[in-house]
């Protein structure tokens, strides 16, 4: 199975707490992505394919919203899955299918979906490009690949500023550097989506702004521990990680603060042939 980038044990201060903010980070933008995804066609009763699930918090989403959709869910990683498996079997949404594997070699049938799904998880595969190809083999003649992903050059906007989580956030920039994460994919999404053989390629920018969601929305997003592993690898301090809580504490309870963040969503499909 080939590696990624993304380690959910190891990105947070622990399972849960990471499991709480890939919730918060669907939820920021779900209403535009879900209105975009209309726009490009996407109906109830399609075959969907949920690429890099997690623990299913998009996966969820897609049921609520479209009512006899099955999903199929694919990840790499175990631990988020059965956490996708208990929340869903939870919620009564049993019109999915989990699987382990890989976006690069998924064991899934050619022309099995109308649509793919790929949210946040391009950036820590080693070959994008080849996880494209592989997406774009399991979509029906005409069917809609979907990429949802991050360019660091769109850094979020911050009023006031925040230096002690952005010292951190540099620190952590610089880790998934030497991990290989592809830190600035965004740019890139459509032409590999255009060199896969795609046609009606297209993109846009998801804009969250704390005037329109709130600023609490981006809580887990200024949460201070979500950089507490760099302490293990030396490249940040207790001290750091204490001074930033403060900061990220007094920046929420101030009414004047706003936030602002930047990702791209690219698509294309699959010639008729």
């Amino acid at each position: 199975m080939v590696a990624t980038t993304y380690d959910p044990e190891r990105a947070h201060a622990d399972l849960d707490r990471e499991v709480a903010r890939l919730e918060a980070q669907v939820e920021l933008t779900w209403d535009k992505e879900v209105a975009l995804l209309e726009r490009l066609g996407v109906t109830d009763g399609q075959r969907v394919l949920d690429a890099g699930c997690g623990p299913g918090h998009l996966t969820e989403r897609l049921l609520e919203r479209f009512p006899t959709t099955h999903v199929t869910g694919v990840d790499v990683h175990r631990s988020l899955l059965e956490h996708a498996q208990r929340r869903l079997t939870a919620q009564g949404l049993t019109r999915c299918e989990l699987l382990t594997g890989s976006l690069t070699d998924p064991a899934l049938p050619s022309r099995a979906f109308d649509v793919v799904i790929v949210r946040h998880v391009l950036q820590h595969v080693p070959d994008p490009a080849a996880a494209v190809q592989a997406l774009r083999r399991l979509l029906v003649p005409g069917g809609l690949l979907v990429v949802f992903d991050v360019d660091d050059a769109l850094e979020p906007v911050v009023l006031p500023p925040l230096p002690a989580l952005a010292r951190l956030a540099q620190r952590l920039a610089e880790q998934r550097d030497q991990q290989g994460t592809h830190r600035h994919l965004g740019r890139w999404l459509p032409r590999l989506l255009t060199q896969a053989g795609l046609s009606d390629v297209g993109v846009e920018a998801i804009v969250a702004h704390s005037d329109e969601v709130g600023l609490a929305a981006f809580r887990h997003q200024l949460d201070p521990d979500r950089f507490a592993p760099l302490i293990e690898t030396g490249m940040a301090t207790d001290f750091a990680l204490a001074e930033a809580r403060e900061a990220a504490a007094a920046f929420l309870a101030d009414p004047g603060a706003l936030m602002m963040t930047v990702s791209l969503a690219a698509w294309g499909r699959r010639v008729r042939r």
